[in-house]
Formats: structure tokens, sequence, C-alpha cells
């Protein structure tokens, strides 16, 4: 892999990882806290980032947001 390589392999990893926080989180909403998941039209991507999610749960979602946040930014 060049030099080239190295952003659009970040940024691939980075979205990949979001996508994976969107999985694994527990749900709930400012609305209706017994929805149960991630939904694109419901919550803020920031939800992803909270340690204890909308519905009450510890959030296992925080730390691939985290990860994907900061390889992101490298």
């Amino acid at each position: 892999m060049n030099n080239r390589e190295v952003p659009l392999v970040c940024v691939l990893l980075a979205l990949t990882l979001m996508l994976v926080a969107t999985r694994f989180y527990p749900g709930g909403t400012l609305d209706d806290p017994t929805v149960v998941g991630f939904d694109w039209s419901r919550h803020y991507l920031t939800n992803l980032f909270r340690p204890v999610a909308l519905n009450g749960q510890s959030n296992p979602a925080m730390p691939y947001a985290m990860a994907g946040v900061w390889i992101y930014c490298v």
C-alpha cells in the first residue's frame, strides 16, 4: 500500500466502524425509550457516543463509534 491509499483506507475503516456501532446501539429515542436499535431517521449520530443509551441500557456501540471517529481524524 502506498501513501496515496492510506487516506482512503482510513475513511473506509472509519465508516465501517460507525456502521458497526449503529448495529450495536441498544435503542431508545427522546420520544420513545422502548425503540430498539439505531434508526437514522430518529437518532443523532452523537447518540452513539453516550455511555448510556436513551433506553437506559449501557451502550456497547460507544467504543466502535469512538474508534471510527479517531481513525477518520487520522
